[in-house]
């Protein structure tokens, strides 16, 4: 069972909770942020009845209209990743790293 690294398990003895948290892992979700439509951070439920809710909202695979903005923001970023990256690649060297090496002058 692999969830992301912000799950925090709850106690042993809170049976409620456990069974929130299977809810939530049979749906898909494994506890990583999840966003609403404008693109603000989503809390995850607390209580088994609010993750019902909560999955009929955010169901990974959900209609693509509900999530246009993830798939912008993440061609912007992409966008953005490689740019950088190019920009980097055609940095101009320093210019004492481009010049030929100095040979001694052997004569007089």
């Amino acid at each position: 069972m692999a969830l992301s690294r912000k799950f925090k398990a709850p106690s042993r003895a809170d049976e409620e909770q456990w069974r929130k948290v299977e809810f939530l892992y049979r749906h898909g979700f494994r506890f990583q942020s999840v966003y609403d439509k404008t693109g603000r951070v989503v809390r995850y439920p607390e209580s088994l009845k609010e993750a019902r809710d909560f999955v009929r909202r955010y169901k990974p695979g959900k209609p693509a209209e509900n999530y246009a903005w993830a798939a912008e923001s993440a061609s912007e970023k992409k966008r953005a990743k490689y740019q950088s990256m190019f920009l980097r690649a055609n940095r101009k060297r320093p210019r004492h790293a481009s010049r030929p090496p100095q040979v001694p002058d052997g004569g007089s």
